[in-house]
């Protein structure tokens, strides 16, 4: 403990304070302690290789040069995007070339917002979720398709009872 309290320019005492208040607070022992010897538990092991990727991960969230490369990741149900996919990734492209665009198809009513699957969404229709704010960008045109020796085939127009 002193030679680590020396690298943290810390004393003794206050890393030994600060490790058996960490232990109380995690109800495990994470160090067998001997009079010349440290050595982590398994659970000390465990703690260990979570906080330092805890720390890379905080460290990468604040080197602005990776901040670009994240992707965004934009949900959709099974057929959201339809015409759009083509010109959506070639305009995202260009007007973003360092970020880049993952369309994940994810099957439920917020295409996996809700469940922080996501970034943002593409849905279809309205959607009363708490937490979520949405906003119309178009609405597009639906139509009926009938075989063309079909009964309902001759008519000008048709309404959603007739094809019951």
């Amino acid at each position: 403990i002193t030679r680590a309290a020396a690298r943290l320019r810390l004393t003794q005492p206050a890393v030994s304070r600060t490790l058996a208040a960490l232990e109380r607070h995690l109800g495990v022992r994470l160090v067998d302690r001997s009079t010349h010897h440290l050595a982590l538990t398994p659970d000390g092991v465990a703690f260990r290789d979570k906080a330092a990727a805890a720390v890379a991960a905080f460290d990468e969230a604040l080197d602005p040069g990776r901040l670009r490369t994240w992707p965004l990741r934009l949900g959709h149900a099974w057929s959201a995007f339809g015409p759009y996919t083509t010109p959506l990734l070639r305009t995202w492209q260009e007007r973003f070339p360092g970020t880049p665009l993952e369309l994940l198809r994810i099957d439920d009513r917020t295409a996996g917002l809700t469940r922080g699957e996501v970034d943002a969404a593409l849905l279809r229709g309205p959607v009363d979720a708490p937490g979520l704010v949405t906003e119309v960008l178009f609405t597009e045109v639906r139509v009926a398709a009938v075989t063309a020796d079909g009964p309902l085939a001759a008519r000008t127009s048709l309404r959603l009872a007739d094809l019951a």
